[in-house]
């Protein structure tokens, strides 16, 4: 019998010796013909299947079968199944896979076919390796952002689905925590899904939440599609429908978002987003709005006017053009825009916005730089607009013109460097609402400025023949010539008209003369520096040092007078009936700043301190270094003198300290004015010192001080970009680029407290006592305004999945919280929850969202607002 056996064995691997591949000696390939099929009816397979299994492989060469168990493989083009157990059946090329129950009775190694780049699991199932048909049970497959689940399941040859009593979800789960239900569902691969009548399932339980039927979209890349709107109520504006619309998803490069909003009471608004970006070259987004609002009050309809705004955002690749750079960012709207139609902190407490497209280009090999800008400023509370189109400007970087390539050693004259700057503008300053009318063109403001700076630095290793340097060599000394050159396009001529009927006293009318006029002036410098330093050792205290850094630094300025007239730079003009004249620039109302008036010949003084201790430590080894702490990162007094002023030679002492502690993470920064001479009667400065009268310095004329800290937990990825597995590389690219626009669960907590004190000098008039001259009521006594605010933000992880954030603030001399808002969110692993609250205040408020992750489920939400308009109905 023992050798019938053997037989046996030795017959079975010779048949499959012709069919095993080399270096494959685990893998089988069929070498079962059917004899029994006429040549018209061969059916035989077109490429070869692989099959492994870590068990055990049975061969039934009778029915032309393989049993594979454990870790069973099989491969056949570009399809592998893998499963627990597998058996392959060639004459009908069907593959029967099936998971298996272990010990605990679960189950184990469930049926897993790749496809190309599509992957299902399943229970059970049934697959021709051939036509690719299959019927399969309790299928899980990838579609998109999502996963289909069905009980039944039928595929045929071109890749489509139909699944009975079938799930479509975008949670990651097993047992997804949400699924539209329905009976009968079509899958399209890459293209879209289909279902039936289909209901909401949370936690496999059926909602009353139905549609007659679903279509999602499984395309790859971008797909066009309709934009479903948010529906709800607001108390003056009625019902809504909003951010509805539709998606065109044109290319991989550009697409474009069309939304609107419509309100029953009469409000709308129309809003287009684009984004566009093109690897290796440019990428930006661009925004269009546009609404009118009308709200209802107690009496009647309160309308606004329409409100629209524009930004646009364009970033070029650095590896595009080293040389030539050219970038946008713009953010221009309506002054009430933001009032109207942002809840964002942010847009509320901002009253200024900006924009600046510009271009920029360096000449290869040359010092010279060339860069055009088209400026906006507006500032929303003033309703005003400052326009310059454009700001051409060429500089050239410092070069020493002097110093020779082949030169020996180092001269004074190699230290000559002369750097220069030409640039002109084209500018309006005019209010928002008369920004498109003709009288603002009439406005632009057109002029050329050009500056030379020319400087050498002497510094104390210089070595050089001349006695005076010599004696200097510990100082570094900088002298400068500088160079300023303005052209004006026009002039201002004053005149006087004694008391003007219209204002009903004296009056000094201004024209302007439009002429190309040159005003030339230049300035010299000399400036002196140095450091002293100082070491203060402790043997027995706590600190073990002081280390002492003084940077005194002397200048002296010259410029001449330019009020004189011999240059033609200022004017004298009558001011009042009794005679007095006034002195005036007749380039006072161009873009840029006339020569100066007054002799200059002075002193810049300043000192600057840099204060630190080292600190024993705890242990007497001398190899443990003692601790650095900063007590002053800078400590400076500065103040000039002028001994060319006939009057009030001396300017204001200025003192300032900037310091941190509690290991860097609290700021502290303090500055005060003192001001070196008495205060008359009237409010006004007299020659007289404080210190001879009140034995003082002087008086403070303002004080500041601001101590902040901004802490937060440790967090091992700080500064590095975000990493993740799931969402589209481009959400997570937008994510590292707006990383405040994210909840950030990694980080358990943050805390910013800030506390600024600062005072001023104020005149109190008295409204009995008019001043003959002005007209004005004259003031009678100085106080000091005092002012304190405090202010506070931060968020903590109260769980895992819970986070809340706060912003506020107190007004000690208003007795009242500045803006305070609280944020909640919620992190409901394929759902999110993000709660809104302004508590108080004019911009008193709240939104509440549950909305799914996906961006494919994004219209799955709830959302309730209630804006702030909403609270104030009188």
């Amino acid at each position: 019998m023992g050798v019938y056996i053997r037989h046996f064995f030795l017959l079975a691997l010779l048949i499959t010796a012709f069919c095993i591949p080399a270096k494959a000696a685990y893998r089988f390939l069929p070498c079962f013909p059917d004899t029994n099929r006429t040549k018209s009816e061969d059916n035989s397979i077109k490429s070869k299947v692989h099959y492994t299994a870590t068990d055990s492989i049975k061969l039934d060469m009778n029915n032309q079968k393989v049993y594979l168990f454990g870790n069973a493989v099989v491969e056949y083009e570009n399809t592998v199944m893998k499963a627990a157990y597998l058996e392959v059946n060639f004459k009908t090329h069907v593959v029967l896979a099936e998971g298996r129950l272990d010990t605990a009775q679960k189950m184990i190694g469930k049926p897993v076919v790749k496809e190309g780049e599509k992957t299902f699991t399943a229970r059970k199932m049934l697959y021709n390796y051939e036509t690719k048909k299959g019927k399969i049970y309790e299928i899980t497959t990838q579609e998109g952002d999502g996963k289909v689940l069905g009980e039944a399941v039928k595929k045929d040859s071109t890749n489509v689905y139909y699944i009975e009593d079938g799930r479509y979800s975008t949670c990651n789960l097993d047992e997804p925590h949400f699924a539209i239900h329905a009976h009968k569902l079509k899958v399209i691969a890459n293209d879209k899904i289909v279902t039936g009548p289909a209901n909401l399932q949370v936690m496999g339980i059926n909602t009353p939440l139905a549609v007659p039927f679903g279509l999602f979209p499984n395309k790859r890349g971008r797909a066009s599609g309709i934009i479903i709107p948010t529906y709800g109520e607001s108390t003056n504006q009625g019902f809504f429908l909003r951010g509805g619309g539709y998606y065109f998803g044109i290319s991989d490069f550009v697409d474009l978002a069309l939304k609107g909003d419509i309100y029953s009471h009469g409000s709308w608004g129309l809003q287009a987003h684009s984004n566009y970006k093109v690897r290796y070259q440019y990428s930006g987004s661009l925004d269009l709005n546009f609404a009118r609002t009308l709200i209802e009050n107690t009496t009647s309809y309160n309308t606004s006017q329409d409100n629209f705004r524009i930004a646009w955002s364009h970033v070029q690749d650095p590896k595009l053009n080293p040389s030539s750079r050219f970038s946008a960012s713009v953010n221009a709207a309506t002054s009430n825009f933001n009032t109207y139609n942002s809840i964002r902190p942010s847009d509320y407490l901002g009253n200024t916005l900006q924009s600046n497209i510009s271009w920029q280009k360096s000449f290869v090999g040359t010092p010279f730089n060339l860069s055009t800008n088209l400026r906006h400023s507006q500032n929303t509370l003033n309703k005003t607009v400052d326009l310059s189109l454009p700001d051409v400007t060429l500089s050239m970087n410092r070069i020493s013109p002097f110093k020779r390539a082949d030169a020996v050693g180092e001269t004074w004259y190699d230290k000559i460097g002369v750097s220069a700057l030409v640039e002109g503008k084209n500018q309006v300053h005019t209010g928002d609402s008369i920004l498109f009318k003709d009288k603002t063109i009439k406005k632009f403001q057109s002029g050329v400025h050009a500056n030379v700076p020319v400087s050498m630095s002497l510094r104390t290793h210089l070595k050089t023949k001349s006695r005076v340097l010599n004696s200097l060599n510990f100082f570094s000394m900088t002298p400068s010539l500088t160079l300023n050159d303005n052209v004006f396009f026009s002039t201002s001529r004053e005149r006087y008209y004694p008391h003007s009927i219209k204002t009903g006293r004296d009056t000094v009318i201004i024209d302007t003369v439009p002429i190309i006029r040159n005003a030339f002036d230049y300035s010299l410098s000399v400036s002196m520096a140095t450091k002293i330093y100082g070491t203060y050792s402790y043997r027995h205290f706590f600190v073990k040092q002081i280390h002492h850094v003084i940077t005194p630094i002397i200048a002296f300025v010259y410029h001449p007078d330019y009020s004189d007239a011999r240059y033609g730079y200022y004017k004298t003009v009558q001011n009042s009936f009794s005679g007095t004249y006034q002195t005036y620039s007749v380039f006072q109302n161009g873009l840029f700043a006339p020569p100066p008036s007054g002799l200059q010949e002075g002193i810049n003084m300043s000192l600057n301190n840099n204060l630190e201790a080292k600190l024993r430590p705890h242990s007497d080894t001398a190899t443990v270094p003692a601790k650095p702490v900063s007590i002053f990162d800078n400590f400076s007094i500065s103040s000039a003198y002028n001994a060319a002023a006939p009057h009030f030679k001396w300017s204001p002492i200025s003192i300032s300290a900037q310091t941190a502690i509690l290991k860097k993470k609290v700021t502290i920064n303090a500055g005060t004015t003192l001001d070196p001479y008495m205060i008359g009667d009237d409010g006004n400065d007299i020659e007289k010192f404080e210190i001879n009268h009140n034995n003082r310095i002087g008086h403070i004329a303002n004080a500041n001080l601001s101590i902040g800290t901004s802490i937060r937990s440790k967090d091992k990825n700080a500064g590095k970009p975000k990493q993740s597995s799931k969402g589209s590389p481009e959400e997570l690219e937008h994510i590292n680029l707006n990383p405040d626009a994210y909840v950030d669960f990694n980080l358990k907590w943050t805390l910013g407290v800030r506390y600024i004190l600062s005072m001023n000098k104020s005149i109190v008039p008295n409204p009995y006592v008019m001043n003959d001259v002005t007209g004005l009521p004259n003031p009678v006594s100085v106080t000091n305004a005092v002012t304190q605010t405090f202010g506070f933000n931060g968020d903590v992880n109260l769980t895992q999945k819970w986070k809340v954030g706060f912003n506020s603030g107190y007004d000690v001399n208003k007795h009242n919280f500045s803006y305070t808002s609280i944020n909640v969110y919620r992190d409901l692993h394929c759902w999110d929850m993000a709660f809104f609250w302004v508590p108080f205040g004019p911009r008193q408020s709240y939104s509440l969202d549950i909305k799914v992750k996906s961006a494919v489920l994004q219209d799955l939400k709830l959302s309730r607002k209630r804006e702030w308009y909403d609270y104030n109905t009188n």
